[in-house]
């Protein structure tokens, strides 16, 4: 049980998706492990899914406020803005997630000529934009040198013309990769003649997160779009604008 204090904590409710009250805690616990507890005893087992952290709890009081748990939801009352924050931040990763797994289910069935298709308009769009692409990356380097960041986190965050160049070369060469997916890769038949094939297919959503490197967006894209799958990408902050415009020529192709 955790040991963080929470002062003035009047009451809790809880209420169905109905919004009925099913349920009231009254004050006298001392502790965010003591909340937790009374309600895992009432089976509210989905509560641990939108636990604010301890250290922030114990920071900033919920004063006389009311505490309503809806669903899965908690909505904080009054000026507790940092909980409403991170419940914004989880139903974004939420749907985000399931934005991702649908674009997997049609990506996964996707003909090979199509993909190459994508792919050599995206080759183009690097092309035409590779002047906006730089003039973003620039952005990203200035505000990386402000940042004082280091000198070598600086110089993976860059982009050149060499550089550029790199990505399209990179996608050509995606390009001429036979399709990885529905490819019988054994065969075998059992004693009732049941004939068994081992077959790739799509993962379905990869997640990746890296800093600098603003190549490797377009690398993930390329890859995981040949190969049927869909991709949330996390890059760093110090390739935020490179990021941005390469990954919207990516969606635009």
């Amino acid at each position: 049980r955790a040991k963080s204090p929470i002062k003035t904590m009047k009451l809790i409710k809880i209420k169905s998706f109905d919004n009925k009250i099913i349920m009231e805690i009254g004050g006298g616990f001392g502790s965010v492990g003591e909340i937790l507890y009374k309600l895992k005893i009432n089976n509210f087992k989905y509560i641990n899914l939108d636990l604010p952290p301890l250290n922030i709890v114990s920071e900033h009081y919920l004063e006389n406020s009311c505490k309503e748990i809806i669903g899965n939801h908690f909505l904080y009352k009054k000026k507790e803005k940092i909980f409403i924050n991170k419940m914004r931040k989880l139903n974004y990763i939420l749907s985000l997630g399931a934005k991702a797994k649908k674009a997997s289910e049609e990506l996964s069935v996707l003909s090979e000529n199509k993909k190459n298709a994508v792919l050599k308009s995206f080759y183009l769009n690097i092309k035409k934009n590779a002047n906006k692409i730089l003039k973003a990356n620039k952005i990203d380097i200035v505000s990386s040198k402000k940042n004082k960041l280091k000198d070598n986190l600086i110089d993976r965050s860059m982009l050149n013309k060499e550089r550029i160049q790199s990505i399209l070369n990179s996608i050509e060469e995606v390009i001429s990769f036979k399709d990885p997916t529905h490819k019988v890769i054994a065969k075998w038949k059992r004693p009732n003649n049941l004939i068994i094939n081992h077959v790739t297919i799509p993962i379905g959503v990869l997640g990746v997160i890296y800093e600098a490197r603003p190549n490797v967006t377009s690398d993930v894209a390329i890859l995981s779009f040949k190969s049927g799958n869909s991709a949330i990408l996390r890059g760093g902050k110090e390739a935020l604008q490179s990021n941005i415009i390469i990954s919207n020529l990516f969606r635009s192709s």
